[in-house]
């Protein structure tokens, strides 16, 4: 990745927002169709309420604003209400009727016990997952353990999923929870970890392989070439990871746009390894 801005913009392919606030706010429009990179616009994801069709009109009501200004929602992700209340099924199936196939939609899926029972509902209507990775509280981000259940639990109903929140570092260790100054700092987990572990699921290597490849920090014993990527004593082929790419993590979702582009670029500059492509 270059250091110039319009490469990191280049890498910023969906910009997310609440649903409600698309119609509420045509500066909103206004600021997106503004700052369209080199101009190919912007996409938009619109985070809706379960339930609300107001949202579902202010999507629409947004996209008829901006059809010839460069930026569109295309798509949508929502969190349903908890299979311990009347059951996600319900929001995830209005989801479906409301959204699919005009948008992609992605469903919130809490790491846990009932991911599972979620993750093939989100199979049945033929949707993806979105899965939480961190958050501003220590308690927001899952053991490396509970992580690899979900996806493989993903990868066996096959859904692909957004990994988001938390992901802002490369590599998995220690950073603060927030910009302000004396914040607390917690273990995070790291965006390239996160994309390895799943390629290792992907490629039905062992449980153990995926939750080791999510502690690991040594960025020095990460190396990529031409043909494959290798971590220590774990090997995948650039195939394995473009099959990763393209049906398992498909998207990573980062409240800061230039924090992940800066750290990735610091690792190519220091030649930790050798991103090609």
């Amino acid at each position: 990745m270059g250091a110039n801005g319009a490469s990191i913009a280049a890498a910023l392919a969906t910009v997310s927002a609440p649903g409600f606030m698309l119609a509420s706010s045509a500066s909103l429009a206004d600021a997106v169709v503004r700052d369209a990179h080199d101009g190919r616009g912007w996409t938009v994801s619109a985070i809706v309420r379960e339930h609300m069709d107001e949202d579902a009109a202010a999507v629409q009501a947004f996209n008829q604003r901006a059809a010839n200004q460069h930026v569109r929602v295309d798509t949508i992700e929502c969190r349903p209400s908890s299979p311990s209340d009347r059951g996600s099924s319900d929001g995830i199936a209005w989801l479906a009727k409301t959204f699919s196939p005009a948008f992609t939609v992605h469903v919130e899926v809490g790491v846990g016990p009932t991911a599972p029972d979620d993750l093939r509902v989100v199979a049945r209507h033929q949707l993806r997952a979105k899965v939480r990775t961190g958050g501003l509280a220590l308690a927001a981000f899952p053991a490396p353990a509970s992580l690899v259940a979900f996806i493989e639990s993903a990868r066996d109903v096959g859904v692909p999923f957004k990994a988001t929140a938390g992901l802002h570092h490369a590599m998995r260790g220690a950073y603060p929870l927030s910009d302000e100054v004396g914040a607390q700092s917690a273990t995070m987990h790291g965006f390239v970890n996160v994309m390895l572990a799943t390629a290792t699921v992907g490629e039905r290597l062992a449980t153990t392989t995926a939750a080791a490849l999510l502690t690991r920090t040594d960025h020095s014993a990460l190396v990529f070439d031409d043909e494959r990527v290798r971590w220590g004593d774990v090997e995948l082929s650039i195939d394995a990871i473009n099959r990763m790419r393209e049906a398992q993590c498909v998207s990573l979702g980062s409240c800061s746009f230039r924090e992940p582009a800066d750290e990735y670029r610091r690792f190519d500059s220091s030649h930790a390894f050798d991103a090609r492509g």
